[in-house]
C-alpha cells in the first residue's frame, strides 16, 4: 500500500523512489534501472522480442516484467492471443504509469486478449481497476480479475500462478 501511495504524489514520490531505490528498499533497483537507462530498457525489450515466435499462444508477465512487456508487446508485429499480467505495477500514477511508451496508455495493436489479475494486499498492484486507466474503446484489457494470495508473500509470482484466475485464460486457449 506503501507504494501505491506514494504512486500518487507526483514529485514526492519520484523522490521518494529514487530513495527507496538508493537503500535497495522493497528490491526496487531493477525498476530503477530499467526505466532511467536506456540500455537496460532496450535490452529487457529485445529479450521479451527475441522469445515471441509466431507461433507462441501467450505471454505470461509478473510485476516489473508487466511494464516489459507492455511496452515490447507494442513492438510486435505479429498476432499475439494472449497477454497475462499478474502483481502488475503499471498503475503506478507518478513513478511508473507517466514514464510507459507509447503513451497514452493503450494495447498493444496484435494483441487479441489482455487478463490483469492482482491481489489487494500486493504492495506492488497500484490499482485494481487496471482497465480505468485505458481508453473506453479498448476492448483487448479485460476487468482485473481478483484473487487473494497467501499473507506472507501476496506479490510472489509462485502465488499468482497457483490461482485459477491466473492459468484459466491460458488453458482455455489450450
Amino acid at each position: 500500500m506503501f507504494i501505491s501511495m506514494m504512486g500518487r504524489l507526483g514529485p514526492i514520490a519520484r523522490s521518494g523512489f529514487a530513495a527507496l531505490t538508493s537503500t535497495g528498499a522493497f528490491h526496487l533497483g531493477q525498476v530503477a534501472a530499467y526505466l532511467d537507462d536506456e540500455r537496460v530498457r532496450e535490452s529487457a525489450i529485445e529479450a521479451v522480442l527475441s522469445r515471441v515466435t509466431p507461433d507462441t499462444k501467450a505471454v505470461l508477465a509478473h510485476s516489473l516484467g508487466t511494464i516489459v512487456a507492455y511496452e515490447a508487446l507494442h513492438r510486435l508485429d505479429q498476432p499475439l492471443p494472449l497477454l497475462v499480467t499478474f502483481g502488475s505495477p503499471l498503475g503506478l500514477r507518478s513513478i511508473i504509469r507517466g514514464r510507459l511508451r507509447p503513451q497514452p496508455l493503450r494495447s498493444p495493436a496484435h494483441l487479441k486478449r489482455w487478463v490483469n489479475v492482482a491481489d489487494r494486499d500486493d504492495f506492488i498492484v497500484a490499482t485494481l481497476k487496471l482497465r480505468k486507466l485505458f481508453p473506453e474503446d479498448d476492448a483487448v484489457l479485460e476487468r482485473t480479475r481478483r484473487v487473494s494470495n497467501r499473507d506472507f508473500d501476496p506479490h510472489a509470482a509462485t502465488e499468482y500462478l497457483s490461482r485459477w484466475e491466473t492459468v484459466e485464460p491460458v488453458a482455455e486457449m489450450l
